[in-house]
């Protein structure tokens, strides 16, 4: 049986500043992604700081096109400024 969710690790520097997030906020680069790209998908600290995964999930409603335009927001969220 193949599953259709997928773990990618951020990096390190990925993690919030300030430790641990409180459980009804979201992390970082989960709040860039939706406030510069309109993208929504959630990041998780697992199993703590430092370590930050991104889930995605590919289902039949989802396109190849949705997959590229989330690769490009994370290079914009992830590069350095």
């Amino acid at each position: 049986m193949l599953g259709s969710m997928a773990a990618i690790k951020l990096p390190a520097t990925m993690a919030p500043a300030c430790g641990p997030i409180h459980p009804l906020r979201t992390h970082p680069v989960q709040h860039r992604l939706h406030e510069r790209y309109a993208v929504e998908v959630p990041v998780y600290l697992w199993p703590g700081p430092p370590d930050s995964y991104i889930r995605i999930s590919a289902h039949a409603y989802n396109t190849a096109d949705q997959y590229h335009r989330l690769a490009e927001a994370l290079a914009g969220v992830l590069a350095p400024h």
